[in-house]
This record gives C-alpha cells, structure tokens and sequence, in this order.
C-alpha cells in the first residue's frame, strides 16, 4: 500500500508575530484613547472649576500706607478724591482751598483758593461724575467741575530728567504727576476746576445741597439744565432746574433759576425744626429726599414742580421713642438706593417699591429692603463705588469696613492705625483701592473686592433688586452703563434650557425619527445617496454656528414677521395635505411619468404656504392679539425679546436634532435584514426600532444636551 501524500496546509500552532504585535498595539491604543478622553473630559471639568472658583474667594487688601493730608483743619475738609491710577489726589476745604497732593507721599503739588476765598456751608459731589456745586451764605450757589485731566507724550516731548523714569515710577511735572507706562509713553495727570457765575437760589444761607447736573460730554460746564434741591437757613426746602439759556449771538450762557418751595407740613405731619442731615435729589430728579438726624424722612414728588406734594413721611429708624441718631445717610450708584447708619453701627439700604395699594400718592413705598451686619461703632462717613454697589463704611472707632449692598455680602473689615473717628472713606475709581482720612492723616491701600455680586445666595436665591416688588429670580449680566444691579440668578439660565430642550425634542424627535425611517424604508436608493451626504454635513454643524446664524440671519428677520410665522405653523401644513392630496388624483399614467421628480413639485405648495402666512399675518394680530402681538405677550412694546429667541432657536435646534438623530439613527435601521427574512414589513421593523435602539439613543442625546447647556 502506497503512503499517503499530505495536500492540504499545515496548520500553524503559534499566532504570528505581526498579529500579535498588531494586537497589542491595537489594545494600547485603545487603552491610551479611552484613557485620554477620560483625562480630556476631566481637563475640561477642572478648566471650568478653575473659572468659577475665582468668584468665590474673598476680598483682599495689602498693606496700607498713610501719609499727611495738606489740609488746615481736618474738621473742613468737604471731599477728598483719587484719580483712576491713584496716582494723585485732590482735597477741598470748606474755607475753599482746593490742595492738589501726590498719593505716595501726601506732598501738595498746587494749592488753589477757589471763590475769592468764601467759606462753603453746603457742597454737593456725585459719585460717578467730576460735578460739584457748593453754596454759600448769602443763599447763592455755584456749579462746576473739579476733575482730572490725562495728557500722554513720547520720550522726546519730556523734560530730560523724565526721559529715564523707570516704568511704574511717579514725579512731579507741570503741576500734575507724570508715570512712564509699560508701552514707553509717559502719561501726565493734573487736576482742572471751573465753575459758573454765582446764581441766587434762596434768601438764608444754603445749609444742604444735592443736583444732578445733565451729560456733560467734554466740555467743562453744562449748556444744559440742572436739577438742584437745597435748604437755606430759616427752614427754606426749595427745588426745581436752573435753566440754561445761550445768546445766540455771543455764545454766551446764562442760567435761569426755577426752584420752588416745597412744604415741610402735611397736614397734622411736621417737619423737625432742626436743620435736616441732608437733602438728596434721587435719579431723574423726580423725588426729594429730606432726612433728619432721628430717622424722620420725607419724601416728595416733583415731577410737576408747581404742584410738587409730599407722598410719605418714612421712619428710618425705630421712630420717636428710638434713641439712635441718624449719623450718615447717602445715595449709592444710580441714586435710588439710600444707604443710612446710626449711632450704634446699623447700616441699611431703602429703596421705593411699588405696592399694589396706593400706599403713598405715586404707588410706591420707600422699604427698607436690606440690611448689613452692624459695625462696632457709630457710623460716620459713607462712601459708595463708581462701579459697582458696593459700599464703603468708617465708623467712630477707626475701623473700616465694605459692603455689597445688593448681596448684603462683608467684603472687608479692617482698622486704621488709630483709634479715632474717620471723618471720610472712600472707594478708588476702579474699585481698586482704599482710602480714608482720620485726623489729618490719608490712610490708601490696594483692594481687591473680587466679585461680589456672585455668591451662593445671589445665584440659586431670590434676590431684592432695585424697582421689583418682591425678591425674584432673574439673569442680567450687562447693561449700557454700570448704574444698574447686576443680576445672576441662575433659575432662569437652568429653567430655560430645560424649556429649550423638551421644546427642542418635542419637535426634533418625532421629525428625525420619521425622517430616519422614511429615508431608510421607503425613499429610493438614489435619493438616499443624494440625501445621506446632506445631513452629515447639516449634522456636523456646531451648535455655536447655528447661535450665530440665529443671532444675525433669523432674529432680524422673525422680529418683524412674527404673527406671519406664528401663522406658517398652520398654512404650511394645511397646503402640504392639500397638494398630496391632489397629486393622489393625478391619473397613473401621469404620476408615473412625474414620479422622479415629486419632490420639486412640493416645493410649490410650500411656496404657497408661506405666502398665506403673511398674508394671513396680519389678520392673525388683528384678530388674536388685538393688533399688538408684542404688547400682547409681555404688556410691553419693548422687552427682553426672550420669545424673540425662543421662536427663532427653536427651528434652529430642531433641524440639528433632526440632522444628528438623523446621522445615528438611519444606519441603525437599515440593518434589518433579520426581519426581512422572518417576512415582516417594514412598519413592522420601525416599530420595533423606536422601543429599542431610538429610544434609549433620544434619552441619551436628551441627557447629553441638557448637561452641555448647563
């Protein structure tokens, strides 16, 4: 017997090197992979963290300095004021000395009498602008500007002994302070004061001043009226404008003084006899605030000014049997909030807030709605940020303590080096800075609030904000200027983008799950390799890109045509039945023949959908929404434009819903050759599709939305 010949293959027992090697840089890569999508996903987590930590750390102060004031008498010093780069400051006296002084050293670089010399028995300043007026003895009064100028020159434009200052470094040069910046460019700042003619607001001496001076722009003195409040000696509360009036021929211009008195009784209600603490005009100038050293307020309307009336009398402390005294009492940024301190350290915020009972006699109740936690000793000198509502507070024993008044948040609390009163405190322009003056000494340091306006309480709480009735939730991050709260209630952010993502789903889902399976059931194979390459490329588009397509493209267009869409939501549908409907009437010969192309002849009830929308649109308004449909929605012609945005977003995330559900689904379901084998149909598979594979993937993808847009 012949021995067998072997034809087949020997089979090898070991795994190849290449396989192997393969393998295991297969696994290392995958290894690596999921672990740096890990280490990414938790980068990005810790990025976050490391953005939002910061709003939560606490105010800082560095060590402070203190150098002599160039004043007489500490007990007449009226106001003392930094410039931005606290680089040089101004103080000026009641006898009218206006010293300007370097804030290093406290050495005078220019000393000024203003107003012939006049002693000053009431002055007004503004927090956020250069205006001072002061008044005199005689009842006369005068308004100007004390302010800082900034000139900038190259090297070759400075003396010779500038030329090498070191970059931060200060000295002294024509009349101001010259600092050489980083960029090389020395910047000079100096102190300009110009003031008006005298103009006679009462017959006493004006004891209490407080106006309110228009946009002055670049020019030194207002062509413009101001708004002006005062009381003169023998119990004289006058308010009202003073005029401006230009001579066309010379230029010049002259002011017209319109005050009226206002009264100090109401009815069996009367005023202290004493001279009041201060007389404050609030935002507008549409009320008077008249306050007394025991608390008692008065409040007056004068928005018609020849029929200006008391609307309440208001208690600021305890009232006749409260021993405290009302010891400072100022408006802080956009001059509707009155801060008050009393004798024993209590500081408060009141503001007017609108009352469904008409209360006083324009609705409105001035409310004590904050409160600080007291200081250590009586209050004595209040002053407020030029940025922010954030509030600086001396009291009698030398400490210095910062508030937030909106979040009632303590900021600071420090003391000087004596134990003396601070006569006046104060907030650096930029918020970068303290200072405070204690027995002729200028106390200044670096500060460094933070942020704040955003704490725990202020995010996730109701908050009292200026002109609501009630404490509320709401997001408003930025306005035209700083006199506005900030508000960071995150509520609504976290409401809203659940409301964008059920409406988004409820939209999205049910049209991409139709579409998924119209387009992997019943379309044919060519229009499905035209149709795949589409939605890739509309699924691939970043959600950011669609922001900015609704931000500059829809929104301008859907905010004049809003009633026109609003009513495609119902002729865009109805002419889509109505033209399939028809197409089922065509004879068969016909729908054969136009079979590949009856989807461009779709496009003409659409067409005609959209033209009965805005042709139905106004009708709509008129008949719905009585004509106004913005005024409808909010009972305001002008608001945020939340729904503006809300129905231009809404298209918008529903097509990439649909595209990126679209992407995942439809392969998905194509891979039901299985069912097709056991002889089911393909509704058959598609339902069986939607309880399984869909479903989990929407809730997912929901899920997935929801934590990107928080």
């Amino acid at each position: 017997m012949s021995e067998s010949s072997f034809t087949g293959r020997e089979r090898r027992k070991t795994t190849r090197f290449r396989v192997r090697a393969a393998d295991i840089i297969s696994r290392f890569v995958i290894t690596v992979g999921g672990i740096g999508t890990i280490v990414a996903v938790s980068l990005v987590f810790f990025s976050l963290l490391a953005v939002v930590a910061p709003l939560f750390r606490s105010a800082t102060v560095n060590e402070p300095t203190s150098a002599s004031l160039p004043a007489a008498d500490p007990a007449k010093l009226l106001r003392v004021t930094l410039d931005e780069y606290r680089t040089m400051g101004w103080s000026l006296s009641s006898d009218g000395r206006l010293v300007v002084f370097r804030l290093d050293n406290g050495k005078p670089i220019r000393e000024q009498t203003l107003f012939d010399g006049r002693k000053i028995t009431a002055a007004s300043f503004l927090i956020d602008e250069p205006a001072v007026a002061v008044g005199f003895d005689d009842g006369s009064a005068r308004f100007g500007v004390i302010r800082f100028k900034e000139s900038y020159f190259e090297r070759r434009d400075v003396p010779e002994t500038l030329r090498e200052l070191p970059t931060g470094e200060s000295a002294e040069w024509n009349e101001g302070v010259v600092r050489r910046t980083p960029q090389g460019q020395f910047r000079v700042v100096q102190v300009s004061a110009e003031f008006g003619e005298p103009l006679k607001l009462a017959d006493g001496a004006i004891e209490r001043l407080d106006h309110i001076p228009p946009d002055m722009g670049e020019t030194a003195l207002s062509t413009s009226d101001y708004q002006v409040a005062c009381y003169a000696a023998g119990g004289q509360l006058k308010a009202g404008t003073l005029a401006a009036q230009v001579n066309d021929f010379t230029g010049e211009t002259t002011f017209e003084v319109n005050l009226r008195d206002l009264p100090l009784t109401d009815g069996p209600r009367q005023a202290p006899s004493s001279t009041p603490l201060r007389v404050m005009l609030t935002a507008g100038g549409d009320n008077v605030f008249a306050v007394w050293d025991d608390g008692h307020l008065i409040r007056y309307d004068i928005r018609n000014l020849s029929s200006a009336y008391v609307v309440e009398h208001v208690e600021l402390l305890g009232g006749e049997n409260d021993v405290r005294k009302l010891t400072a009492c100022q408006l802080i940024l956009g001059r509707e909030t009155l801060a008050v301190g009393d004798s024993l350290g209590e500081v408060s915020a009141w503001f007017r807030v609108r009352h469904s009972l008409d209360v006083a006699g324009d609705s409105f109740a001035l409310t004590r709605v904050h409160t600080l936690p007291p200081g250590p000793a009586a209050v004595t000198s209040f002053a407020a940020s030029q940025r922010s509502r954030m509030l600086a507070t001396g009291y009698g024993d030398g400490s210095l303590r910062v508030f937030h008044v909106t979040t009632e948040k303590p900021l600071l609390e420090t003391s000087l080096d004596g134990d003396k009163p601070i006569e006046l405190v104060g907030i650096a322009p930029k918020d970068d800075g303290l200072f405070a003056v204690e027995d002729g000494q200028l106390w200044q340091a670096e500060f460094d609030p933070g942020y704040p306006e955003a704490t725990f309480a202020s995010l996730f709480t109701p908050v009292w904000y200026e002109g609501y009735e009630r404490p509320e939730h709401v997001w408003q991050s930025s306005f035209a200027t700083s006199a506005p709260e900030m508000k960071l209630g995150l509520w609504p952010l976290i409401f809203g983008t659940l409301k964008a993502t059920f409406y988004t789903m409820l939209f999205g889902a049910p049209l991409a799950l139709l579409a998924a399976i119209y387009t992997s059931e019943f379309v044919h194979s060519r229009t499905r390799a035209k149709i795949k390459p589409v939605v890739e490329i509309m699924a691939s588009l970043p959600s950011v890109v669609l922001g900015f397509m609704a931000a500059l493209i829809f929104a301008p267009i859907v905010e004049d045509i809003v009633p026109a869409v609003l009513s495609s939501f119902a002729t865009v549908p109805l002419c889509f039945l109505l033209g399939a409907n028809l197409w089922q009437t065509l004879p068969r010969n016909v729908l054969l023949r136009l079979q590949p192309y009856r989807l461009w002849f779709l496009c003409i009830p659409l067409l005609i959908g959209l033209r009965l929308a805005f042709w139905c649109g106004p009708w709509v308004e008129s008949w719905f929404f009585a004509g106004d449909l913005r005024r409808w929605l909010d009972d305001r012609s002008v608001g945020t434009g939340v729904g503006a945005w809300m129905l231009t977003m809404l298209p918008l995330s529903a097509v990439a819903v649909t595209a990126l559900v679209l992407t995942v689904v439809n392969p998905a379901l194509r891979q039901r050759a299985d069912g097709f084998s056991r002889g089911q149909f393909a509704w058959v598979n598609a339902g069986k599709f939607l309880l399984g594979v869909a479903a989990t993937f929407l809730l997912a993808y929901t899920v997935s939305w929801l934590l990107t847009a928080v």
